[in-house]
């Protein structure tokens, strides 16, 4: 069952509340385990559903854990669900194009880094005319979700279409997918939710042991300077992006 948390509490963009006034003011809702579930909850849980999940941006390890959670889990409340992939990221979505998930399919694909399973793209669902192709698309197939994968771009689209899909019904679904570490959201008191996105760690020690390996180099050698050009918007707090560390015989 999904139960609201009085933890955190937002003050309202006044912009924000203006361009999204049926979503603003949900509130923050944890997952909880129940014993029992009265008739009505339970059919509701266990109902058969038509969901569609798209990876937007660029790939970050874990992705395809994230389908891999919700194919167990959408199977598990009941096993007629229906789970598709939308191809080549959002671009699949204007274009409805997908394939459908099975087992064989999530199980070759479990713990594999990348985002092989269905693609992604950079395409931003940025105009009138692209959401309501997304509508449009989203209607035709009769969803009843929509999981979207993505960075703070790929979630905010998410928002405005889960403005734009409000009278209709669909839960729309949004993952913090980024390596960039930029996605966190603090309340007024400052506590932070999703303090780290899926792909942030794995990309921290990667940077990390390749760094250190290039230390070791350079404390072989005293003849040459060596430079790391660290991705990232606001990875690190106090650099810009793309800063650059600076590798000597004396280290960072």
């Amino acid at each position: 069952m999904l139960e609201d948390n009085p933890y955190f509490k937002f003050s309202i963009d006044k912009e924000a509340g203006k361009q999204l006034p049926d979503i603003i003011n949900n509130k923050v809702q944890n997952i909880i385990g129940v014993d029992s579930l009265d008739e009505s909850l339970k059919q509701g849980y266990c109902k058969q559903r038509n969901i569609r999940i798209v990876f937007s941006g660029g790939a970050a390890p874990g992705g395809h854990n994230v389908i891999a959670g919700l194919f167990d889990a959408a199977k598990k409340s009941n096993p007629e669900n229906k789970i598709y992939g939308f191809l080549l990221g959002p671009d699949g979505i204007l274009e409805n194009e997908a394939i459908e998930l099975t087992k064989s399919i999530v199980d070759s694909h479990r713990n594999l880094g990348g985002f092989t399973m269905i693609k992604t793209g950079r395409t931003k669902i940025d105009t009138k005319k692209k959401m309501a192709l997304t509508k449009e698309t989203c209607k035709d197939l009769n969803l009843d979700a929509i999981v979207i994968v993505g960075g703070d771009d790929s979630n905010t689209n998410a928002a405005f279409l889960a403005h734009e899909m409000f009278d209709d019904s669909l839960q729309v679904i949004g993952v913090p997918k980024t390596i960039d570490g930029d996605i966190q959201v603090k309340d007024i008191d400052g506590n932070i939710l999703c303090a780290i996105s899926f792909g942030f760690h794995t990309a921290a020690r990667a940077f990390a042991n390749e760094i250190s390996n290039l230390y070791t180099d350079c404390s072989s050698d005293v003849k040459y300077w060596h430079i790391c050009k660290v991705m990232g918007r606001v990875a690190l707090p106090g650099f810009k992006k793309s800063t650059p560390f600076w590798l000597t015989t004396q280290g960072l």
